[in-house]
């Protein structure tokens, strides 16, 4: 309880969530202030969270590439530029889509199957992206499809443009590298009784609906990208929004079913009774620590 304690209490970790998220909105590389600026605070962390889960964040990854994997001959120096350029960590962002600066834009590949496309191009273009006009060559139809995780990329196979519903993407993820997709599979006793065509893939996906894919008889997999709403927006990001909500919002109830504590710390730093005391939520790198400003107290 707050009400016996005679000072001034400033506490409202929404409001510095908030804050922390349009500080990280500036910073992203592709939007402009007045990409988000309109964008309702309550759906903030999702346009967020969506827009980091389609970048892909620079960082050294081990490179595995699968058996089935064939690039064209004309094509391998972007190939090669793109694996050199994933195990150094340098940024990827110039190999992904134009779309990636409209923060609005819900990729439907990635959403449901964990999926990225790249584009093969070395040549970079006034506005940062490679160069991939098909009518400058039509190996520019063609795209590097790859799942990434934290540590690992994984390149599944060099197809066109046409391919975003080809089920031989998970396919090509279930045969190579079960392991970093089996969480994602249903009970293997589950089987359908009719295979899904390419198209209809498609269809479910413009109508946001949600299917099962079997790979191989007796292993039917789930959204391994996390799925899509009806409206066609990623769950992923509605979860991940969702968790840090919750974990601020659990944060600050802390602080106030342990006033006595944080008060008992603040007196012992400042050398008396507090008039003020001004609670912050502070981040870094993905931890989240209380502030106190006026007695610049960090509380882990």
């Amino acid at each position: 309880m707050i009400a016996p304690f005679n000072f001034e209490l400033i506490l409202d970790f929404h409001a510095d969530w908030i804050k922390f998220i349009k500080l990280q909105l500036e910073q992203l590389p592709t939007l402009q202030k007045e990409d988000y600026i309109d964008i309702p605070e309550k759906k903030l962390a999702y346009y967020y969270f969506n827009w980091l889960n389609r970048a892909i964040r620079p960082k050294p990854r081990k490179v595995h590439i699968s058996k089935e994997l064939n690039c064209p001959a004309s094509l391998r120096g972007g190939m090669d530029l793109i694996i050199g350029k994933i195990e150094k960590g340098e940024e990827l962002i110039p190999h992904l889509s134009r779309k990636i600066k409209d923060i609005n834009y819900s990729d439907q590949l990635l959403n449901d199957w964990g999926v990225h496309h790249l584009h093969l191009g070395t040549l970079i273009e006034k506005d940062g992206f490679v160069q991939r006009n098909p009518r400058v060559s039509q190996l520019y139809n063609f795209l590097l499809y790859a799942r990434f995780d934290e540590e690992n990329a994984y390149l599944i196979d060099v197809m066109d443009h046409k391919s975003f519903s080809n089920q031989k993407l998970v396919q090509i993820m279930h045969y190579n590298w079960p392991e970093t997709i089996r969480h994602f599979k249903v009970d293997e006793a589950f089987t359908l009784d009719d295979p899904i065509s390419d198209e209809f893939v498609k269809e479910l996906r413009n109508m946001g609906g949600t299917y099962f894919f079997e790979a191989e008889k007796g292993a039917v997999y789930g959204p391994i990208g996390g799925g899509y709403s009806v409206g066609g927006t990623s769950v992923r990001a509605l979860t991940d929004g969702d968790y840090y909500h919750n974990k601020v919002m659990h944060l600050e109830k802390h602080v106030k079913e342990n006033m006595g504590f944080f008060l008992g710390a603040i007196r012992e730093k400042i050398g008396r009774d507090p008039k003020q005391i001004h609670f912050k939520l502070f981040i870094e790198n993905d931890n989240f620590y209380i502030y106190e400003a006026y007695s610049e107290i960090l509380f882990k």
